[in-house]
């Protein structure tokens, strides 16, 4: 959704995804006159819903109280004519309020507000559901949310923890679920997941992957047996998939490969004698911890039957693991 608005030489333009909001403004000669920045605030308008003023980093030398005091919002402006709001939840609806700020810095007044009222986009809704973690781009984020409860990677391992269960959903926002998600669409018998993955080791997947199959599933996975970065991919099936990991798991490790840097995991439904694509599971999200919840990466479904159809025949290809020629 887009979203603009004019109040006395002030324009604001929004434009809103699912976990993002985008903003711009402008002024007029006029309006720009002894401008100091942009007080900006996101009120969610369902029932109860917080006002939020968003901060920057930057701040004036003469109210620079440090990182251990909160400004005001009229201190701690937006001096930028762009601005990326990253809190906001998908299928949400929020007004965003722009407070132009003149004056001095110590004594600052603030002029006539501009708002829009904006609804994020849904991460399930159509053809295309895309889903990005938070990663490593929310470093700074992560430290102000929680840095007086996570100091050590121990402390983020920690399965009992309740902080640590809420650190790593904020990490995934979203990614880990929806991988679980999409492979929950194979309901049983007639169904099936073929899918074929590099770097293979992050276990509530594999665990999900196995308990599709012991539910009906026929579950096919090409996994790389060769990148330098896949060698924890055969203990992995050992451990999950057990003795008969060969009924699961197709090695990729043809003479002459290089590496096999898929990730895709197809959706299939029995029609008849054959299986029809359903959907299609890609994007850049290796099946490991590292890639859902700390490196910056995004996972997509496709729910259109002709793309999943192309991916199906590129994976009855790799599937026989042919040689490189």
């Amino acid at each position: 959704m887009r979203k603009s608005a004019t109040s006395n030489g002030i324009s604001l333009r929004a434009i809103a995804g699912t976990h993002g909001v985008l903003l711009g403004m402008n002024a007029t000669d006029n309006a720009k006159t002894g401008l100091l920045g942009f007080a900006i605030n996101r009120k969610d308008l369902v029932a109860g819903g917080k006002t939020v003023w968003l901060t920057g980093m930057l701040t004036f030398q003469e109210t620079d109280h440090g990182v251990a005091k909160r400004w005001s919002p009229y201190e701690h402006l937006i001096q930028d004519f762009k601005w990326g709001d990253y809190g906001v939840l998908p299928d949400h609806d929020y007004r965003y309020s722009v407070v132009p700020v003149y004056g001095t810095p110590t004594e600052p007044k603030p002029g006539d507000d501009v708002s829009v009222d904006i609804r994020t986009e849904s991460e399930t809704v159509g053809v295309h559901h895309i889903f990005f973690n938070r990663g490593a781009a929310a470093s700074q984020a992560f430290e102000r949310e929680f840095g007086d409860k996570i100091r050590t990677k121990a402390d983020l391992d920690s399965a009992d923890s309740p902080a640590a269960i809420e650190a790593m959903t904020w990490l995934s926002r979203g990614l880990k679920e929806a991988i679980l998600a999409f492979i929950a669409n194979a309901k049983g018998e007639g169904w099936a997941l073929y899918a074929s993955l590099y770097e293979f080791t992050y276990e509530p997947i594999l665990e999900a992957l196995r308990a599709a199959g012991e539910r009906g599933v026929e579950v096919r996975l090409v996994v790389d047996y060769k990148g330098p970065m896949t060698k924890e991919n055969d203990p992995s099936c050992r451990k999950i998939f057990g003795k008969d990991r060969s009924t699961w798991v197709i090695e990729r490790n043809g003479v002459g490969q290089g590496i096999s840097h898929n990730k895709f995991i197809l959706l299939m439904k029995r029609e008849g004698a054959d299986y029809r694509p359903q959907a299609v599971w890609t994007g850049s999200t290796n099946i490991t911890e590292g890639a859902i919840f700390g490196q910056s990466n995004v996972g997509h479904a496709v729910w259109d039957a002709g793309v999943a159809a192309t991916y199906l025949e590129y994976w009855r290809e790799i599937a026989t693991n042919p040689a490189i020629a």
